[in-house]
């Protein structure tokens, strides 16, 4: 069932999530060629509160939505976020746990573009996105931070479209049976 509860805690997301945005706006330069470099900064060290609490938060919106692809493939992505965190790009589990992340999210698109063409062709565009950013990462071995800037925030623009019409449709139902 969807109520006020839902709507809190998807406010708790959107304010989490701007904080560590906001955070990485603020420490952004071009000598970083990723947003894992900007997150790894020592001035940034409040981000790992931010993710903890966006995760907590993530979990719990999914948990309530009733949908076990969607909760699985989010936790899974929230949890390689930390490996992402935990190790540098230097490390050769860094770039696997990224694809970890990717994928889980392309994954959570995939399962939820049903209830919407716009859903869809979010999902399409991120999955061209992705595409994009691993040649650059792999073969052009270029600054990918806007590439990386791009998925996440074509991600955020797909969950927030989700929740909006996930309410708006839980709303008609309700005011259909009034």
């Amino acid at each position: 069932m969807w109520d006020n509860k839902q709507n809190a805690i998807f406010m708790g997301i959107i304010a989490t999530f701007s904080i560590a945005f906001h955070n990485v706006y603020n420490l952004y330069d071009y000598t970083n060629p990723t947003i894992c470099d900007i997150l790894r900064k020592p001035e940034c060290g409040s981000i790992v509160y931010s993710v903890l609490t966006w995760t907590i938060l993530v979990g719990w919106y999914e948990w309530n939505r009733w949908d076990i692809h969607s909760f699985i493939s989010i936790m899974i992505a929230m949890t390689a976020l930390f490996g992402v965190l935990y190790f540098d790009e230097t490390h050769q589990c860094h770039v696997p746990i990224v694809y970890i992340v990717f994928t889980s999210m392309l994954y959570f698109m995939f399962v939820n573009r049903k209830f919407s063409p716009v859903l869809q062709y979010l999902c399409i565009s991120q999955f061209i996105i992705l595409l994009l950013l691993i040649i650059d990462y792999h073969y052009t071995k270029r600054n990918v931070f806007l590439m990386e800037v791009f998925a996440v925030m074509a991600f955020v623009l797909y969950y927030c479209y989700l929740h909006v019409i996930q309410f708006i449709d839980q709303t008609d139902q309700t005011d259909q049976t009034e």
